[in-house]
């Protein structure tokens, strides 16, 4: 979010119309190249992104302070703007010639690529990720609904809507990569700072405007995306331990600003770019390998497993067929305790075979970082051992008695549930 507000502030400037110079070749030597490509690594190197970071953290405080009346005052406004701009993208895009083309290579199916497992291994992430499933965010964001909630509904709705937003997403991308002779082939991070921004410099008319658009729809997303993993990490807070928001969102927004810090660092440690280049991004790569690719995956795995056979999967169908249109049936245990669970393994296990063998070992062993060839390791051992004590250190602190509010709304009960 950070590189995406710093690339906003540049696209007003000269990045999408100027030619631009900057440290890319071995990250040591200025060279020409793409304006977008050229001008992020060149930013990257240098300490802009960190004050961006900062920028970015405060403006999610802003919007989580006040619970959820701020939370549902932003979402209201980033929303619908977000589905404009990307429906005006879907109209230029097939308008243009080769847009239509774009959009048939996106829904004609590709075996080969059904066929490995990264591409399924990538399609769940993204799927968890974006539906904030494994994080908490459901759970934290459910604890504000009413007892007699129809959550059958809500999740259809949700996930239709959240589905539906991102095939327009996919429309307008992919007829923008075929319009602007773009491969289509990358990851998020080249898609969204190197490629479609190299296509909206094309663009005959309003460049600067569509590319500052482009950039601030990064952010609107990026922020409705931030508030939710940082409200599913304090609500739980204010309620575990009968703390004030205040409170709960200092202990979340402190290690998180020092981590989003960490991952703005400027200092090359890769000048060959065999890698990532700079310690932030290599920090990022690497970090992100683990919680994206394993963490969500295997979260989702034991959720089910232990609401499905030890919770009890009935019970919950049980539970949520009391205040819903839409009655779970019998299939629904099924899925919780043995479909799912075995797709999930069997995704992760193929992932973590691919990455010991084909990948050449440790992911990220092969970058060329004198000095920091023990990170690929320390990263998975330090991110397993701080999710571990964590959960432990919390686990094993007392739960507030928070159910006395139902019967005595003093201010101070009511104060503990929704947090001041």
């Amino acid at each position: 979010l950070g590189w995406a507000l710093a690339m906003m502030f540049g696209a007003f400037g000269g990045l999408l119309t100027e030619p631009a110079t900057a440290p890319f070749a071995g990250m040591m030597e200025p060279t020409d190249g793409p304006n977008a490509t050229v001008y992020f690594f060149g930013l990257i190197t240098t300490w802009w992104p960190m004050l961006a970071v900062i920028t970015i953290w405060t403006l999610t405080i802003l919007i989580l302070w006040k619970g959820t009346s701020t939370i549902e005052a932003a979402v209201r406004i980033f929303v619908p703007l977000m589905w404009l701009f990307m429906i005006g993208l879907v109209i230029n895009g097939l308008l243009q010639p080769g847009g239509v083309d774009g959009v048939l290579y996106l829904f004609t199916p590709n075996l080969d690529g059904i066929a490995d497992v990264r591409v399924w291994q990538g399609a769940f992430a993204q799927m968890f990720f974006s539906l904030s499933l494994g994080l908490g965010t459901m759970t934290a964001y459910a604890s504000y609904l009413p007892k007699d909630a129809d959550n059958v509904n809500n999740s259809l709705l949700v996930s239709f809507l959240n589905c539906g937003f991102e095939y327009i997403a996919g429309v307008a991308i992919f007829a923008l990569l075929f319009v602007y002779a773009l491969n289509p082939a990358g990851t998020t991070l080249s898609l969204s700072f190197f490629a479609i921004p190299q296509g909206i410099a094309g663009f005959s008319f309003g460049v600067k405007f569509f590319g500052v658009f482009f950039f601030l729809l990064m952010v609107i997303a990026g922020l409705t995306s931030a508030v939710s993993l940082v409200e599913g990490m304090a609500s739980p807070l204010i309620d575990k331990l009968g703390i004030s928001r205040a409170k709960a969102l200092t202990m979340v927004l402190v290690p998180g600003i020092i981590g989003s810090l960490m991952f703005a660092l400027p200092i090359i440690i890769d000048p060959t770019l065999s890698g990532d280049g700079t310690l932030g991004l290599t920090l990022l790569d690497l970090v992100d390998n683990w919680a994206f690719r394993y963490s969500l995956l295997t979260v989702g795995l034991l959720e089910c497993l232990l609401l499905g056979w030890v919770l009890g999967a009935d019970k919950i169908r049980a539970a949520v067929n009391v205040h819903t249109k839409f009655k779970l049936g019998v299939w629904f245990d099924w899925l919780i305790k043995l479909v799912i669970p075995i797709i999930l393994t069997l995704v992760l296990v193929g992932t973590l075979f691919q990455d010991l063998n084909e990948v050449g070992g440790i992911y990220g062993s092969a970058y060329d970082m004198p000095g920091y060839k023990w990170l690929p390791a320390f990263i998975p051992v330090a991110w397993l051992a701080f999710t571990l004590i964590a959960a432990a250190v919390l686990t094993s602190r007392k739960t507030v008695d928070l159910t006395p509010h139902e019967t005595d709304p003093s201010p101070d009960h009511l104060a503990a549930r929704v947090g001041g």
